[in-house]
């Protein structure tokens, strides 16, 4: 049918869904994820497997800072290395949970308390002095006492501007008086 996304889970491709993912703490630089389609341990990776598959794309859009590894059938037990900024690491051990497990047990390890996100959200749009697409001021010039953009005003004929040249005395030390010396 045209017009329906495609693909395996289209859901996960909506700007609705990449919004409800986990933020990690300042503090993460990498997280890799370990896991294996191991015949014998197929159960104790089925958590962590549906983690990649449904998640990873959130943890993508949501931390954009953090380099994000997936290592496939390397170990035998399935688990999250996060390295931190200051050099240290730590291990999350996920065998045998399921996602929802799995993703609240990563919440309140290394995610962002909900209240400090409010907190850096309310703070970051409080800022009279942030402009942009986001903000209430789309560019400087709206702010009172700035000069305005050059499309809003015209800028002045190339005849005026050439006058002005003349009249400024951009190096005072050379030209004393505001003209070249004929005497040097």
């Amino acid at each position: 049918m045209k017009g329906l996304m495609s693909g395996k889970h289209p859901i996960i491709k909506t700007k609705q869904y990449l919004d409800q993912g986990i933020v990690l703490r300042d503090g993460v630089k990498i997280m890799t994820m370990h896991y294996g389609n191991y015949e014998s341990n197929y159960e104790s990776h089925s958590g962590i497997r549906k983690v990649v598959e449904l998640n990873l794309s959130q943890f993508q859009h949501k931390n954009p800072d953090v380099q994000i590894l997936v290592i496939k059938d390397l170990t035998p037990s399935p688990f999250f290395t996060f390295f931190l900024e200051n050099g240290e690491r730590f291990y999350i051990d996920v065998e045998g949970k399921n996602q929802v497990e799995i993703l609240s047990q990563i919440q309140k390890v290394i995610g962002k308390p909900k209240e400090l996100i409010e907190k850096e959200s309310i703070a970051a749009e409080a800022n009279p002095a942030n402009f942009g697409p986001e903000f209430n001021r789309k560019c400087i010039c709206e702010v009172q006492g700035q000069l305005p953009c050059s499309f809003v005003d015209d800028v002045w004929p190339i005849l005026e501007r050439k006058e002005l040249k003349k009249n400024i005395n951009l190096n005072p030390k050379k030209y004393v008086f505001g003209m070249e010396d004929e005497d040097t």
